[in-house]
């Protein structure tokens, strides 16, 4: 099965990105700066941290990114 990583997963895009590909039966990892309480699938992911960057592309097939707020 594939798994898609969604960058910014708990933001406004990124949850709705999230939610519609779980609805077709999509594994999705959410990331994003703060841990999501009962989420074993959200990763942390910082732009700013390069850190936390193999952890959140670890067995994922494809991304949805979305980029930092400037």
């Amino acid at each position: 099965m594939r798994t898609v990583l969604v960058t910014g997963g708990t933001g406004t895009t990124g949850s709705r990105v999230a939610a519609f590909l779980r609805t077709r039966g999509v594994a999705v990892r959410t990331a994003g700066r703060r841990p999501v309480a009962g989420d074993d699938q959200h990763v942390i992911f910082d732009w700013a941290d390069p850190g936390t960057f193999a952890a959140a592309v670890d067995g994922v097939d494809r991304v949805f990114l979305v980029g930092p707020a400037q």
